[in-house]
């Protein structure tokens, strides 16, 4: 029987930091992935994470709190936490008070988008065609493709820039009814839509009555500013679209290993809100049974306290700060070096940068300068640092030059 089940091709990104990690070389630089890193290029444990985590075992919280058990939790997650992820993401949206919210906690972000993917391909009498973009859209592709739907890509990124045009072309060229994944903030390419056109590309899709499927997986990363990078979710939700969106809290929170995420889909009535509850439980049930705990009380203590709460966001405003430090200064590398093209990476935001480097310049960053980056050129600057960047960006420009 499985003779007959082929070998899957090798992810690149496994490989690289396969490679990367048996290295010797003290000056290897490691770009590939999606985890803040600190000044000395370790994973950074959020301090606020970390105090809560010190707090549990100061108080043996797990041995004398009969709530905090290891016995299974509710199918759609604990309302400790569901609750707040809900309001981090809409606010005080008027679907919230209304009812016609139905969220459940999922295996981060990939296990939310799956989890909507399998509520679709069970209750839709046609599947709709599922458009991803053009630019860091493959794992979108490849949930939405093993679940049986028709993906597209539709243009994003040209020319260091939104695809502004190409994208609303092809929200206008795609049959209606058809589903969009959306990055609700922090792009892998570096460039996310203004408010002025997320108002556009709302206004074509609710005139084709296309379904959006935001991805909320860096919140407070793109801009340091929780509210601002919710803020097309929840322009969506107020112009009355029916939507899904997922977030993650693997990187928002350091706790990638953990798979804390929440599937949010906003419905026209409670009533519709209730039946798609009804339905994520049983597909939750029959999947994973119950969200993993241990990751999601943390979330949930600081989500729930304020001071723990604010604590958290001047971190992630530390973060963003840090990151756009690094954008500066490789524009400034870049600037005295005189290397070619244009650097559009100062103008760009978020954790990403989108570098469009062929394969043969890729090969010289990893060949000679043990350099590690995705073969399709996206960089994570969480991996830079002020005492590597001068090297990087002297790399790229040889690189640049070959």
């Amino acid at each position: 029987m499985f003779h007959q089940v082929p070998s899957s091709a090798e992810e690149p990104s496994i490989r690289l930091q396969a490679e990367y990690n048996v290295d010797c070389d003290p000056y290897k630089i490691n770009v590939v992935g999606s985890e803040y890193k600190t000044r000395r290029l370790r994973p950074w444990v959020f301090p606020v994470v970390k105090k809560v985590g010190c707090l549990w075992m100061a108080k043996s919280i797990m041995f004398h709190n009969p709530e905090l058990d290891h016995e299974y939790p509710p199918m759609g997650g604990v309302t400790e936490f569901v609750n707040p992820a809900v309001r981090l993401l809409l606010g005080s949206s008027d679907a919230i008070q209304q009812g016609r919210v139905a969220r459940i906690q999922t295996l981060a972000s990939t296990g939310g988008m799956h989890t909507g993917a399998v509520l679709l391909a069970l209750y839709q009498r046609q599947l709709p065609t599922v458009y991803v973009a053009n630019v860091a859209g493959d794992h979108h592709r490849r949930i939405f493709a093993q679940v049986g739907f028709q993906v597209k890509e539709y243009p994003y990124y040209a020319k260091h820039a939104l695809d502004y045009r190409g994208l609303l072309r092809m929200m206008r060229y795609a049959p209606r009814n058809s589903l969009f994944v959306l990055p609700a903030c922090g792009h892998p390419s570096g460039v996310d839509p203004t408010p002025t056109q997320w108002r556009g590309i709302a206004d074509v899709m609710q005139h084709k009555s296309h379904l959006p499927f935001f991805d909320c997986s860096y919140q407070g990363l793109a801009s340091g500013d929780l509210d601002k990078d919710a803020w097309a979710v929840r322009y969506f939700v107020a112009r009355g679209f029916e939507l899904f969106a997922v977030q993650s809290f693997s990187t928002i929170f350091g706790l990638a290993n953990e798979r804390v995420g929440n599937l949010t889909v906003v419905c026209r009535t409670a009533e519709d809100a209730r039946r798609v509850f009804s339905q994520l439980e049983i597909i939750q049930r029959g999947e994973v049974l119950g969200p993993p705990l241990h990751g999601l009380r943390i979330i949930s203590l600081i989500l729930n306290d304020p001071e723990m709460f604010a604590e958290w966001k001047s971190q992630l405003r530390k973060i963003h700060r840090r990151v756009t430090s690094i954008r500066k200064a490789l524009y400034d590398h870049f600037t005295v070096l005189q290397t070619p093209g244009t650097w559009h990476i100062k103008n760009q935001k978020g954790m990403f940068w989108w570098i469009e480097l062929n394969a043969s310049q890729l090969k010289v960053l990893k060949d000679k300068y043990h350099i590690y980056a995705a073969e399709n050129g996206h960089i994570c600057l969480a991996g830079l640092s002020k005492t590597n960047v001068g090297y990087f960006a002297k790399a790229v420009d040889e690189a640049l030059r070959q």
